[in-house]
């Protein structure tokens, strides 16, 4: 079974650090291709109602990085476990 671009950018960027557009493109399409990496991210922020940073490369201008931005939660509406427990991911 094909995993779409889509959900193969969307699996990398789960674990919270940035990423650039060469390791997505090399991730995808390892022996090159068309990739739209642009699109494949406005397609994850519309499907799973996040936002995605993005920011070129210090060093490669013409490269990108994205990122998952962090959902902040209000001290007020964390539950009372997760105050007692600040390791626990949510």
């Amino acid at each position: 079974m094909k995993i779409s671009q889509t959900k193969i950018i969307y699996d990398l960027l789960l674990d919270g650090e940035p990423h650039s557009t060469y390791e997505m493109v090399n991730l995808i399409k390892p022996d090159g291709g068309l990739v739209r990496i642009s699109e494949r991210i406005r397609e994850i922020q519309k499907q799973h109602g996040i936002v995605i940073d993005s920011w070129p490369d210090n060093k490669n201008r013409s490269m990108w990085r994205y990122q998952i931005r962090p959902v902040e939660i209000p001290l007020e509406e964390m539950p009372e476990y997760y105050l007692y427990n600040p390791q626990r991911k949510l």
